[in-house]
Formats: structure tokens, C-alpha cells, sequence
């Protein structure tokens, strides 16, 4: 605990001499001034005292008008006012003004002033620590308030994840529903663009699948893509697009755009070393796919692909069936 601090005010220094040697044997660090301006000049400076003492009757500035000063430039310390019996009613305007806290009749009785000087010390001491731990109070408080509402970003992010998971997971399954049925290869990529513009930050899709030559591609299914036809108005972006189909589907991994086209991302359509083609996406200009995205519309570029390849066999199962009514047709004639 730190060493407490007196400020004594008098304007006759034997006084103050006195009250010094007083003091001299307490823990105290002990500061004089000979009236009232004096004394707020030092508090002005820095002094903070614990106890004032001061004199009531002081030419220039009472103790009244001192004390009531000092409240408000040290509004903690203790203020103690010394006082003779006709000065009694300057005491109560002491009391009233400066918020004194005891005052002393002239002449005191030295043990009732160290008295009167160890209870101020105390009660200083007693509301410092109420003024801490009220500080820390409201810093936990304020700290309390600040977790809490972190804790409800952190839930709302968390409730967010799983509900995303959850539509997720719903939308595997709709697609798996589809490949265990029959139903036409443009209903599932539907779908499967349905589900990526559900589950993750991309605004719109398109399959592109490569013809036999390997160097043209045809729009299959499109979903929110461009508000133009993506297959014949804008040949540039066409040739871009196809440019990066080749590439990813070459490399087998996942491509951003190129050039003024960093918010297109195209997945390559691959399976069994056989080049289907690609899926090319679209997000807001500024945006990226995140990791956990990626991987997401990997799995559904997956799913797509076994609805793919479900039709490549049907349609090479086609050409069977017409290969062997002709052969039956020329069997018949002869």
C-alpha cells in the first residue's frame, strides 16, 4: 500500500511546525503550504493528497473556499478543516462546500487529531478499493458483454455451418435419388447446379461437354450463368472458356479464369481418363471459393459425372440396338 500523503495549510507557520512534529513519527509524507492558493498550486501540480488539513480562518481564501476548491481538483482525498468556537457556523460551511469530512476544535487534543488523521487514511483507503474494484466491475462487465456477443457471432457462425451442411447433405442425396432413377442426364446437372448455387457462394453454373474433336463445346445445362446465351454471344468468353476446359481437364484440378474473368472457376469433367468436358462457375466479382467449397463442388462434379457416364453407356447401348435391328433386317431378306 502506498505511504499516504498529508497536506497541511496554515498561514502561520508555528502552526504548521506543530503539526509536523505531530506527525513526525507516522508513516506519512507530509506537505506544507501557507494558505489556501499555495496549497492549490501544489495540488495543481501533481500532489495528491490522501488527508488535508487546513485551517478555517486564513487571510485571502478561508478554509471553506480552499476546501471546496479542492474537491474538485482532488475530489478523493480526505478533507479535515481546523476551527475555533466562534468559527463554528464557518465549519458547517466547510462541511456543506468542501464535503469535509471531520473538523477539529482549536485547541485540539493531539491524539484526537492523529485520530481523526489514521480514520480518514482508512476511509480513503476503503472507497480507493471500492473505486478499483467498481472499475473492475465494469471492465468485467463490459469484457462479459464483449464475450457474449462474440459467442453469439460464434453460434450464428456455427448454426450457419451446420445448416449449410445440412442442405448440403440433403442435396447429395436429391442427386443420388436421380441416379438410382430414370430420368433424362439434363434433369440431373440441373439439379446438381441447383444444389452448388444452394450450398456454397457460387451465383450460377453451366456444364460445357467437348465434342469428339476435342475442341468445341456445347452448353448441356445452365443455371444462372450469364444473362446472354454463354454458347454463342460472346466468343471471347466462349474461346476463354474453352481454353481453360482444356487446360483443367488436361491437369485434372480446378482453374480460376483468366485475365478479366478471375470470378469464373471451371472443374474438369473427367473420368476413367476419358475428357467429358468441364463445369464452369460463376461467383460476385471479389469473392474466392473457399477450401471446404472446393471440395464440396468436387463431390457434386463427381456425382454429375456418374449421371454422365450412365448416358454414355446408354447411348453406346443405343447404337447396339440399331446395329443389331439392321443385321435382323438383312437377315430377314435373305
Amino acid at each position: 500500500m502506498e505511504t499516504p500523503v498529508l497536506l497541511l495549510v496554515d498561514d502561520e507557520p508555528n502552526i504548521l511546525k506543530t503539526l509536523q512534529r505531530l506527525f513526525f513519527d507516522e508513516d506519512y509524507e507530509i506537505h506544507t503550504a501557507a494558505g489556501g492558493r499555495e496549497a492549490l498550486e501544489m495540488i495543481d501540480r501533481g500532489l495528491r493528497p490522501t488527508v488535508i488539513i487546513s485551517d478555517q480562518r486564513m487571510p485571502g481564501m478561508s478554509g471553506a473556499e480552499f476546501l471546496a476548491e479542492a474537491r474538485k481538483k482532488a475530489p478523493d482525498s480526505i478533507r479535515i478543516v481546523l476551527t475555533g468556537y466562534a468559527d463554528i457556523a464557518a465549519a458547517v460551511d466547510a462541511i456543506n462546500l468542501g464535503g469535509v469530512y471531520r473538523y477539529i476544535v482549536k485547541p485540539w487534543n493531539d491524539d484526537d487529531l492523529r485520530l481523526a488523521v489514521r480514520d480518514g487514511i482508512k476511509r480513503y483507503n476503503l472507497e480507493n478499493e471500492n473505486r478499483i474494484l467498481t472499475r473492475e466491475l465494469r471492465q468485467a462487465n463490459k469484457d462479459l458483454e464483449t464475450l457474449n456477443q462474440e459467442l453469439d457471432v460464434l453460434v450464428q457462425v456455427r448454426t450457419a455451418e451446420l445448416q449449410k451442411k445440412v442442405r448440403e447433405l440433403q442435396g447429395r442425396d436429391e442427386i443420388q435419388q436421380l441416379l438410382l432413377a430414370i430420368h433424362p442426364l439434363e434433369d440431373l446437372l440441373d439439379k446438381v447446379l441447383e444444389v452448388i448455387t444452394t450450398v456454397t457462394s457460387v451465383e450460377g453454373g453451366v456444364f460445357l461437354f467437348l465434342n469428339d474433336t476435342q475442341d468445341d463445346l456445347q452448353v448441356v445445362c445452365e443455371r444462372r450463368f450469364f444473362k446472354e446465351d454463354f454458347s454463342g454471344r460472346d466468343q471471347e468468353i466462349l474461346e476463354r472458356a474453352l481454353h481453360c476446359a482444356l487446360s483443367c481437364t488436361a491437369h485434372g484440378h480446378a482453374c480460376r479464369g483468366p485475365g478479366k474473368w478471375p470470378h469464373l472457376y471451371f472443374f474438369p469433367l473427367v473420368k476413367g481418363g476419358v475428357r467429358y468436358g468441364v463445369l464452369a462457375l460463376r461467383l460476385q466479382k471479389g469473392r474466392e471459393l473457399s477450401e471446404e467449397e472446393t471440395a464440396s463442388i468436387n463431390g457434386f462434379a463427381s456425382q454429375a459425372l456418374i449421371g454422365i457416364g450412365d448416358a454414355k453407356v446408354h447411348e453406346h447401348l443405343d447404337d447396339i440396338d440399331s446395329s443389331l435391328d439392321d443385321v435382323l433386317q438383312e437377315l430377314r431378306f435373305d
